[in-house]
């Protein structure tokens, strides 16, 4: 069998935390499982993107040099995913790494319409109000903005998860654009 046929095999098996942990488990530091785990990331069937994102966003925890070569790859398909779970799932391991230069313009003005969204999941919507947070730290002359736009949202009901977030990073805004 290949390394393809072996990751098939665990996105076939189902959709369970026992079975993301053993696929992680498969690929350790491997870059050749990883890079066939990602053609499953970005595959045209929507199974195998969600069952693949939560793996990745787990590799990603564990050993995020893996998904580096992806990182730009993976902010393109926010355009178009297949399913919620690939944006949950994108945005939860941006949360977690550095985020290249080069992609944080993309990924903020993505993450601005996802916060801003109301039919979002309110999961993608609150991994948007950190990645949100995190890059602007390194641009604080956009705290303003964000400031603004978090106090509008919090003008409408929201969750009790949305709120947390957006009055903490609120704070750490507040923070950043007094200095």
């Amino acid at each position: 069998m290949s390394i393809s046929d072996d990751i098939q095999a665990f996105l076939d098996d189902g959709h369970s935390k026992e079975l993301r942990d053993q696929l992680v488990a498969y690929v350790g530091s491997s870059k050749s499982k990883m890079k066939q785990l990602m053609t499953y990331f970005f595959h045209d069937e929507w199974r195998y993107n969600q069952r693949a994102s939560w793996a990745v966003a787990r590799i990603a925890s564990i050993n995020p040099t893996l998904v580096d070569p992806y990182l730009a790859q993976m902010v393109n398909e926010l355009d178009s995913p297949k399913h919620d779970a690939v944006k949950r799932n994108t945005l939860r391991i941006f949360e977690d790494i550095d985020i290249p230069k080069h992609i944080e313009g993309e990924l903020l003005d993505k993450c601005m319409d996802y916060l801003v969204d109301t039919k979002q999941a309110i999961a993608i919507r609150c991994f948007s109000i950190t990645v949100i947070d995190k890059i602007v730290q390194g641009f604080p002359e956009l705290a303003p903005e964000i400031i603004e736009i978090l106090n509008d949202q919090l003008d409408y009901p929201q969750s009790a998860g949305f709120k947390v977030r957006a009055k903490r990073t609120l704070q750490s805004l507040h923070k950043l654009a007094s200095q």
